[in-house]
């Protein structure tokens, strides 16, 4: 028969004081009282089972201790969470030794595979990535709409990214945009590196033509990296990159706003993208106001307004004179 443990024990070497307290006094766990021998390994609260609570506040022998006295790993809390999913999010150690035992349904899985991408835990997405099959690269979480590739398309992700764009190559599944009306390209044009990026526009060409629920294309979020730019340029054709270029967003940014006031590109670099778009865009954009009455001029350096010949020099000889008057 399994040994309860001592609870001050617990208290001791794992600080759960903070749950004998509420034990004591039913905050939160109505069927739960003192002594620790008598809590019911199942018991649940207004926001879940215990074994859920435990796992957030990260008492790891205290969990095992209500795994081997009963706790059902498949008992959800309010959100439909399994311990498993909290577990990777808040107790790893706990979550890869009793993954395969917590999940149920294919959701399941896919969540799990989400969340291990999302708190970056290998260990964990290794253990899954057997188990992905189409049905799972089709599933988006509940909140926020994302795919397992919306998820990986991010520059910190790079030890997932090829193992989940592999799957979408093998499976090919259909493209979905997330709650932000995103493709995974324009999280790749703008968190993604260059190989993410062209491997998903490589997949999905289809996401160039797409606008989020900010108006934008990736265009317009590809703006500080020249070799996404040339891509775009190299995959539309020149009508629809040239019609692309002069396109606002919701609030009124062609993507030469976006260029111009990038903060992670020097002005050298900036100068180099110039250089590029420079004869190909219609030069009248570089006038274009947004809805704060900025133009993409009004964002650039004097110097490289003076080299593009982007500035009146009437205008910029009137603000001199005033600031020397």
């Amino acid at each position: 028969m399994f040994k309860r443990p001592d609870p001050f024990k617990y208290v001791k070497e794992n600080d759960p004081a903070g749950l004998r307290e509420a034990i004591k006094g039913k905050k939160l766990f109505k069927r739960i009282t003192l002594p620790w021998t008598k809590i019911n390994p199942n018991a649940k609260g207004k926001n879940g089972p215990i074994l859920h609570r435990v796992i957030v506040e990260k008492w790891f022998a205290v969990a095992e201790d209500l795994v081997k006295a009963g706790a059902d790993l498949r008992a959800r809390d309010k959100k439909e969470m399994l311990p498993v999913h909290l577990a990777i999010q808040h107790l790893p150690e706990f979550a890869e030794k009793y993954l395969m035992e917590g999940l149920e349904t294919p959701y399941d899985v896919f969540l799990a595979a989400a969340l291990s991408i999302q708190r970056s835990n290998r260990k964990i997405f290794n253990k899954l990535y057997p188990l992905l099959k189409k049905e799972h690269l089709e599933m988006q979480t509940k909140a926020n709409k994302n795919t397992l590739l919306h998820l990986a398309a991010n520059e910190g992700k790079k030890a997932f990214f090829d193992h989940v764009i592999s799957l979408y190559y093998d499976y090919r599944p259909e493209l979905k945009v997330n709650a932000a009306g995103k493709t995974p390209a324009h999280i790749a044009a703008a968190h993604g590196t260059f190989h993410m990026f062209k491997a998903i526009v490589s997949l999905y060409q289809e996401s160039l033509l797409i606008r989020d629920s900010k108006g934008r294309y990736p265009l317009h979020l590809s703006m500080h990296d020249k070799r996404k730019i040339n891509l775009i340029k190299e995959s539309l054709s020149q009508e629809e990159f040239l019609k692309q270029m002069s396109q606002k967003d919701n609030y009124g940014n062609v993507p030469l706003h976006y260029l111009a006031r990038s903060g992670s590109l020097t002005e050298a670099q900036k100068q180099e993208i110039l250089h590029e778009l420079n004869g190909l865009v219609d030069p009248s954009l570089w006038q274009v106001k947004n809805h704060e009455g900025e133009t993409p001029t009004d964002y650039l350096p004097i110097d490289l307004r003076r080299a593009y010949a982007l500035m009146d020099i009437t205008k910029e000889l009137e603000q001199l004179w005033a600031a020397n008057s």
